[in-house]
């Protein structure tokens, strides 16, 4: 378990995937840039991936890799079903002073902020983050559509203090498609 002075902040560490097993268990897909081992006791505080859930504080009742994947139990969650009921619930916990690169920011920093085109005119909202094979993943919520996947990649992205601004290619932003 990590130690140390926080300073109020909470980072996101992983997010609770499908069930394993019977008992409870659930994969957790961790974040990569904290190494976090989810150590017995450990506290969470498990936010849902749709406004009409409520979050809920789980405790680390076990845990163990299988064939390199996390697998968690926590404490009160002793079956499948209640397994399947936390799927996407994001895991949040206090910060221990963990630094980050430079080039790397927390979650909470970007959850939030609105996203603007190059010319500054509103494309939508950071709703979300999501781990890639090779790199990260805004998940923008435009005004009128639904959520759009875009590549959390310099060349793309540029994260300022009150907003995120898109330099857009061509078909990333096809809002009426992604209606659809």
């Amino acid at each position: 378990m990590n130690e140390g002075p926080t300073d109020g902040r909470e980072v996101a560490v992983g997010v609770i995937r499908r069930p394993f097993g019977l008992r409870g268990e659930v994969f957790v897909h961790p974040d990569p840039d904290l190494d976090d081992e989810f150590s017995i006791g450990e506290r969470f505080r498990a936010v849902p991936p749709t406004p009409n859930q409520e979050a809920r504080e789980l405790t680390v009742d076990g845990t163990m890799l299988h064939r390199g994947m996390r697998i968690v139990s926590f404490a009160g969650v002793d079956d499948r079903d209640s397994a399947s009921l936390l799927r996407d619930f994001v895991l949040w916990r206090e910060a221990y002073g963990e630094d980050l690169d430079a080039e790397a920011f927390w979650a909470s920093d970007l959850l939030g902020l609105p996203v603007v085109d190059e010319h500054g005119a509103a494309v939508g909202e950071v709703t979300g983050l999501r781990d890639g094979p090779a790199h990260d993943y805004l998940v923008l919520t435009p005004a009128h559509g639904r959520e759009v996947l875009i590549p959390a990649v310099a060349h793309l992205v540029t994260v300022e203090t009150d907003r995120v601004v898109l330099r857009a290619m061509p078909g990333l932003l096809d809002l009426d498609q992604a209606e659809g």
